[in-house]
Order: structure tokens, then sequence, then C-alpha cells
């Protein structure tokens, strides 16, 4: 399901001129949740109302889809119960930061950074111009970050990847 909405919704955000990221965040966490069939884990979106371009969008899209997915994947087994939180803060230096974090089984330092899931996650940070961050205790969950430019204070970011 994630990937599907990825495949059929990239092209509509980034034809779109201007994205609030309130509700797509909100719209995707929701969508994602419903198709992984869930409900055993709730999800908590707190991102405040900020618009950005239709490829700044697909780039924070991505890369939530992709850890999102992971958590779903990886944190709750056996059906365990457990939350995911989305949020977006400005850090203060002309930046955003995008976590997403859970209260799952966690990993080992070092287990994520092999994976093709890390992977992709590191090079959609670069898309935004951001750095993406992972850590993770055994048994205590794991927070994603994406610190990147705050859009509404810089130019856009054309990365080659």
């Amino acid at each position: 399901m994630p990937w599907h909405w990825c495949n059929a919704s990239s092209t509509r955000l980034e034809n779109q001129s201007t994205l609030d990221l309130k509700d797509l965040l909100g719209a995707l966490c929701r969508q994602i949740t419903e198709g992984m069939g869930a409900e055993n884990v709730s999800i908590e979106v707190d991102v405040p109302s900020r618009v950005v371009t239709g490829s700044i969008a697909v780039a924070i899209a991505l890369f939530t889809v992709e850890v999102l997915t992971s958590i779903f994947k990886h944190a709750f087994p056996g059906q365990r119960h457990g939350v995911i939180r989305v949020t977006m803060t400005e850090t203060g230096d002309g930046k955003l930061r995008l976590g997403i974090a859970d209260d799952g089984s966690g990993f080992e330092e070092g287990q994520a950074t092999k994976s093709v899931g890390s992977r992709l996650i590191k090079i959609f940070g670069l898309q935004l111009g951001g750095v993406a961050q992972v850590r993770s205790v055994a048994g205590e969950g794991a927070v994603v970050e994406l610190i990147f430019p705050d859009p509404a204070l810089s130019p856009p970011v054309a990365a080659s990847v």
C-alpha cells in the first residue's frame, strides 16, 4: 500500500504548485495506518500549517512513507500495541526538524544502517538539502529525524542524487 500511494500520488503532488504539510502529513499518516491494518498502533501527528512547493512535499512524503513503512514492519511484532508520533518543529537556526518516533521494540545501534530503507531515508533527506538521523535503543523504540532548510527562508534545493 505505501509504495502504491507514492506511485499514484507523487505525480499529483509535484503538479500542485503548493501544499500544506499539516494536511499532507496528516492524510498520509492516516492512509498508511489504515492500509497497514494496524489497529494495535495509534499515530499522533503534530505538524504546524506550513505551505511548501510540490517538489518539497514529494520528498517529505517519500521520507515519511519509508519511515512509517519500516516502523509498521519492524517496531510492533506480534500485534504489540504502540504509538507513533510525527512532529515538525523549527530548530531556531533556519531549519525544520521532522521527527518520527515510535515506542516499539527498537534495535541495536548500527543495525539499521545496512538496510535499503535506511539508504532511501538518507537520500530523501539529501533531496531536501538536509540530514537524516536514526537513533534507537533495543526495547525502547526509535526516532528518525530529518533536519532540513526551512523552505520559507531559503531558495529551493536542487540536489542531484
